[in-house]
């Protein structure tokens, strides 16, 4: 019991840490492929830049509370589900050979 929910902690900080680290990536991916006026060149810097004069750190993260949710919920579950299937079939003579 204790180990489900420490697995469901970790896959909260995972999930977060997810979200924290990747969404200003897709934000940089989406602003190259979609909206063409943040592109003065075709490099990512110049993209990355652009972003960041305008809008400061906060420019990365339109729109981040619907996936840091999400990925928190899934995260979460996703761990926690293999942990007690883990600790579960762990204990099945046929599993274990």
């Amino acid at each position: 019991e204790n180990e489900l929910f420490c697995t469901g902690i970790s896959g909260v900080f995972f999930g977060a840490t997810n979200t924290l680290v990747g969404h200003p990536l897709d934000t940089v991916k989406t602003k190259i492929t979609a909206q063409t006026e943040f592109t003065t060149s075709n490099s990512i810097t110049s993209v990355i830049r652009n972003i960041y004069t305008t809008k400061g750190l906060v420019g990365f993260y339109p729109g981040w509370v619907p996936p840091f949710v999400g990925s928190l919920i899934f995260r979460s579950a996703q761990f926690a589900s293999y942990e007690a299937a883990y600790t579960k079939w762990g204990e099945n003579a046929v599993m274990k050979s």
